[in-house]
């Protein structure tokens, strides 16, 4: 007799918008205030965290039949206070929790969203996705970019083998086995019951090489330790990350 062993490779997928930040409705669209400059100043170029939390956003707002895209969410960041400023370069990266506020369906994850540094190892970042995904919630990462420092992704499926990412440079539905990816850090919303208020925060930043460290008045920290060379996030709520759309240079 002869026996045969098929593999099945079985995957979860969710039902994500698709968005690409090169569509011909809004790759042209100056992204944030960057109109002073000449060339890559559109959401074709500086867009991709921008895409990702538009997608994720419209995945939870879609039972409300309220969807967002990336000229949408980038007028209303505009108008809202959205990114950060930064006076010489004209434009900022995304204040997460804005993304958050704007849709009312959702809110920003401070526990889970991490960067990849100290005690946050992969197996850790992974364990922190597969759950998201497990709980029906898409998680955007962030990855090495190619000419910006970073490239933002949505994981929205996973495989035994592998994740199923959007990616709002090269499309939706990528398959991408676990060790193509170096995740560096995740941004994750949760969901919320619609119409949820806005959760304000403190948002605060320094451009890089700097580093930060906040204590509050019962001592607690969060920040990143120059001593330990780790990221602490002491403080009730809070996280520390690096984000960027652009590279240390230009």
């Amino acid at each position: 007799s002869v026996a045969a062993v098929v593999n099945v490779k079985r995957c979860k997928k969710l039902d994500v918008p698709q968005y690409v930040q090169a569509d011909s409705k809004w790759g042209d669209d100056v992204y944030d205030h960057l109109g002073w400059m000449l060339v890559y100043n559109k959401i074709r170029h500086k867009g991709c965290a921008l895409t990702a939390s538009a997608m994720v956003s419209s995945y939870f707002t879609k039972p409300y039949n309220f969807q967002t895209d990336p000229s949408k969410l980038n007028l209303d960041l505009k108008e809202n206070s959205g990114y950060t400023r930064d006076p010489i370069r004209g434009f900022g990266n995304i204040k997460w929790f804005v993304v958050a506020c704007l849709s009312k369906a959702m809110e920003f994850d401070y526990l889970n969203s991490v960067d990849k540094k100290g005690i946050i190892t992969d197996q850790k970042i992974r364990e922190i996705i597969e759950n998201k995904i497990d709980n029906n919630i898409p998680v955007i990462i962030k990855a090495p970019g190619v000419i910006a420092k970073y490239h933002y992704y949505v994981i929205k499926g996973k495989c035994s083998d592998g994740w199923i990412v959007h990616d709002p440079l090269l499309g939706p539905d990528r398959k991408k086995k676990f060790e193509e990816i170096d995740i560096l850090g995740t941004r994750i919303f949760n969901p919320v019951p619609y119409p949820a208020p806005c959760k304000r925060s403190i948002w605060s930043w320094l451009s890089s090489p700097a580093e930060l460290i906040i204590t509050d008045p019962s001592s607690n920290k969060t920040g990143f330790d120059a001593i330990s060379q780790t990221i602490i996030r002491n403080i009730p709520n809070s996280t520390y990350f690096e984000d960027a759309i652009d590279n240390d240079e230009t």
